[in-house]
């Protein structure tokens, strides 16, 4: 498998490894949707520190986008955080957040270098603890 899930009171960890194409993405998004615990979570975060993406085009960020909007409507408030470590990933993230905004996405999202940041943006305004 080239992701791992970890739950926790109020969020979801999704790391991926190795070559991870929007497929890979969209498998550990059915998974986390068909868990029970999702409808009670406010985050996600999204750790490809340790992933090649470069199978992923323009086409497959707008793809993924669309989803997720999608999916908003249903789950309004969540956050979105993205663990980028290279130019191609972040890039990727960022065009990611953009397209999601642009189309009206009630999620927030940012893009981090490492974990610790993300966890503490996610957590903020929330009185549940990771």
């Amino acid at each position: 498998m080239t992701y791992t899930i970890d739950w926790f009171e109020n969020g979801v960890l999704v790391r991926f490894t190795g070559v991870v194409t929007l497929e890979i993405i969209f498998a550990s998004d059915r998974e986390c949707y068909a868990d029970e615990r999702y409808p009670k979570i406010d985050y996600g975060i999204y750790d490809f520190s340790d992933a090649d993406l470069s199978p992923f085009t323009n086409e497959d960020i707008i793809k993924l986008s669309s989803v997720d909007v999608q999916r908003s409507y249903v789950k309004k408030k969540f956050k979105v955080a993205v663990i980028a470590t290279d130019k191609l990933t972040r890039s990727l993230g960022e065009s990611y957040q953009y397209i999601s905004e642009l189309t009206g996405s009630s999620w927030e999202t940012r893009v981090f270098d490492i974990i610790e940041p993300a966890t503490l943006w996610c957590l903020q305004g929330s009185s549940r603890k990771k």
